[in-house]
């Protein structure tokens, strides 16, 4: 399958939006270290083409059947009595979004075979703000 990667990269943001109403999603990297605070406050999505590869170049054909990654990166800031809690709430509930958005069947077809593969959370390292990356694979990209 040819797949358009600029295309499949929008279709994510526009998937992402609609499983996380509220949330500003972007496919600015630069967000992730310039959002405001109303932005934080109700959290933020970048996602971010990482990698392709395992493509076949048949004779005469075009390349066909590789893998595509991408990184999803949500952060946010609370300001709550239990701040540590709160940031790891808070990426509970960013998972629960993103994993809405895998499951949803009526997806274009640049996001067929989309898999969640990981995702790492800060730990509560950097209270109040908090943040998980997420690695999503397509085969057939």
């Amino acid at each position: 399958m040819d797949v358009d990667l600029k295309q499949r990269m929008n279709d994510l943001v526009v998937a992402l939006s609609a499983a996380a109403p509220g949330r500003t999603v972007s496919r600015d990297s630069t967000l992730i270290h310039s959002a405001n605070p109303a932005q934080l406050a109700a959290g933020i999505f970048v996602v971010i083409s990482q990698k392709g590869g395992d493509y076949r170049y048949p004779l005469g054909r075009p390349v066909a059947d590789g893998r595509h990654f991408c990184m999803v990166v949500g952060r946010l800031e609370v300001n709550s009595e239990t701040p540590g809690q709160a940031v790891e709430d808070g990426e509970f509930d960013m998972l629960a979004e993103v994993v809405s958005m895998v499951r949803r069947s009526d997806l274009p077809a640049t996001l067929d075979g989309m898999q969640l593969v990981d995702f790492t959370q800060s730990s509560q390292a950097d209270v109040p703000v908090g943040w998980v990356g997420f690695t999503l694979k397509f085969e057939g990209a």
